[in-house]
């Protein structure tokens, strides 16, 4: 049923989104976004770095 293999692709892909849309926000995003957007990357810079010392690349690399 839930096994850690499961769970990790679930957090990561939190995870993954949790990076990705304030990034887009601070580039595309109306204005209002912007501090929110650099909050939510700074807050959540430990666990990214966390994940990629851990279990790998967070992200995909681009095509």
């Amino acid at each position: 049923m839930f096994t850690f293999q499961n769970a990790k692709l679930i957090v990561r892909a939190a995870l993954a989104y949790a990076q990705i849309l304030p990034t887009i926000g601070l580039k595309q995003g109306p204005r209002e976004c912007h501090e929110l957007s650099k909050q939510l990357l700074s807050t959540c810079g430990p666990l990214f770095v966390h994940w990629e010392n851990e279990y790998g690349q967070l992200l995909d690399p681009a095509e």
